[in-house]
């Protein structure tokens, strides 16, 4: 269990997979990429994947704006 399981998806974070939503909340935390892999036991190429499906399927272009988008989201 990490950190983020009880928290409640946001209507906004819906589209994202399970997996997805918990790298974008990691990212929102201000983890680098080698830290969310460790924190979910992934790898790095993984976390790379999970970031680019979650921004392409949010309409976003980088990291900062996932990291906006859950702030938004979130509140």
């Amino acid at each position: 269990m990490n950190r983020f399981d009880r928290v409640s998806v946001p209507r906004d974070l819906a589209p994202l997979s399970r997996r997805e939503r918990e790298v974008a909340l990691h990212v929102f935390a201000g983890l680098a990429n080698r830290e969310i892999a460790d924190a979910l036991g992934i790898s790095e190429k993984t976390v790379e994947a999970h970031l680019g499906s979650a921004c392409t399927k949010l309409g976003l272009r980088s990291r900062a704006q996932l990291a906006a988008y859950v702030a938004r989201s979130c509140e």
